[in-house]
């Protein structure tokens, strides 16, 4: 399995400070990604990268981690972003309180649904999706962007690449590649393991959660000197008619 690993300084250390402006920053280097992104990786790319998530799940099945990770639970996915975008959509408070209002019945969707068990829960990457592989001319895939794994459902791993799929489809489904690459993701991951029927119908709950924790970590980031200028209402626009239309098409609540 190829990733891009941190590397050591002269002393054995990983972290660096940085002394900028608006003070402490932290920088780590790693070791470089091989190939080249894909935003549109052909049917054995998909398939490749659905297993290698497998993989991921069953190599971390079998390790202890020697530092403690969060929970990639419905308090960090549903719960905190709410709280966290709620100062921000006081101008719009009929959205946010349909977010709030989705994201209980989410919440209660998933508890229904899925369980803790060490079959569908464990160590997971968090932010599977195109953005964060390279793919090798050579058939390699090289993983990077670590930053959000932690130990949640195998099914919210999964639904995260779903989820990229359908953020940045096009305005037509005519000729659509992004179906077809979903698909052969997923028929990667279920050749090495199976997935159970319940697994399955939280992936599409999971896509909608997925873009209410993506709000929250925008706005949270925007906390840390981040920038703004892109936080407007047409952002807001452009998430809440996505969350709505994959809750009607999907049938969640």
């Amino acid at each position: 399995m190829s990733i891009a690993a941190p590397v050591q300084d002269n002393d054995g250390e990983y972290i660096q400070e940085i002394n900028a402006p608006e003070g402490i920053r932290y920088a780590v280097l790693f070791t470089e990604a091989k190939g080249e992104k894909n935003d549109n990786p052909n049917e054995k790319q998909n398939h490749s990268l659905g297993c290698m998530v497998v993989r991921i799940h069953d190599l971390t099945d079998k390790i202890t981690l020697s530092h403690n990770r969060f929970e990639i639970d419905l308090k960090h996915l549903i719960d905190d972003p709410l709280e966290i975008v709620k100062p921000y959509m006081s101008h719009r408070l009929k959205d946010f309180n349909y977010l709030e209002d989705t994201g209980h019945q989410l919440k209660l969707f998933v508890n229904e649904t899925l369980s803790k068990s060490k079959l569908e829960y464990g160590i997971s990457h968090g932010d599977i999706h195109h953005g964060n592989v390279h793919f090798g001319n050579d058939g390699s895939i090289t993983l990077f962007d670590f930053d959000c794994f932690g130990y949640g459902w195998r099914a919210y791993d999964i639904a995260v690449y779903l989820w990229h799929q359908q953020l940045n489809r096009p305005a037509s489904d005519k000729d659509d590649p992004k179906q077809k690459q979903w698909e052969d993701f997923l028929n990667g991951y279920s050749s090495m393991r199976q997935i159970n029927p319940n697994e399955l119908k939280a992936i599409n709950a999971f896509v909608a959660i997925r873009d209410i924790w993506l709000m929250g970590m925008h706005f949270w980031s925007l906390e840390r000197n981040r920038g703004c200028d892109w936080l407007s209402d047409g952002y807001f626009d452009f998430h809440m008619d996505f969350i709505k239309k994959w809750v009607q098409d999907h049938i969640l609540l």
